[in-house]
């Protein structure tokens, strides 16, 4: 809301790529330690303990099978896969959904258009997210 006031002009798109371009590389690397198999882990295990304290023994047994699996299962190469699955699930769904705009514009249906437009938007700003972690889980296979 601040940001459309005249006191906070709006960047330039210039300076809003100049500032991803630099601090890409940077985020890849914060993010990669954030969402490898380890991280995978720590959190299984954070929330274990928190089931654990709390009493709710059934939600500890079905954390500590999947505990159990990420430690036989994960490796950074399978969760390179899951994302570009899921990249390609998204890229589907975002082909979907600009259709359905298409055709919403077509038949001239404003609450359509403005529904399909929101799905679209909330779909790229996933699919930026998801090739983020991509990007950052490919550096972890380097």
């Amino acid at each position: 809301m601040l940001a459309d006031t005249h006191f906070f002009p709006r960047p330039t798109i210039f300076r809003c790529a100049v500032a991803l371009i630099l601090t890409l590389p940077m985020t890849s690397q914060a993010v990669a330690s954030d969402i490898g198999c380890d991280a995978k882990r720590k959190h299984l295990e954070q929330q274990l303990a928190q089931a654990n304290a709390s009493g709710q023994s059934h939600h500890a047994a079905g954390l500590r099978r999947a505990l159990s699996a990420v430690e036989e299962h994960c490796t950074t190469a399978s969760l390179i896969d899951d994302s570009r699955q899921t990249l390609a699930d998204l890229e589907d769904e975002r082909k979907e959904q600009r259709e359905a705009l298409d055709e919403a514009t077509q038949d001239d249906d404003r609450e359509d258009i403005a529904k399909h437009q929101r799905k679209l938007k909330r779909l790229d700003a996933e699919i930026i997210s998801e090739q983020h972690r991509l990007t950052a889980l490919e550096a972890l296979e380097e």
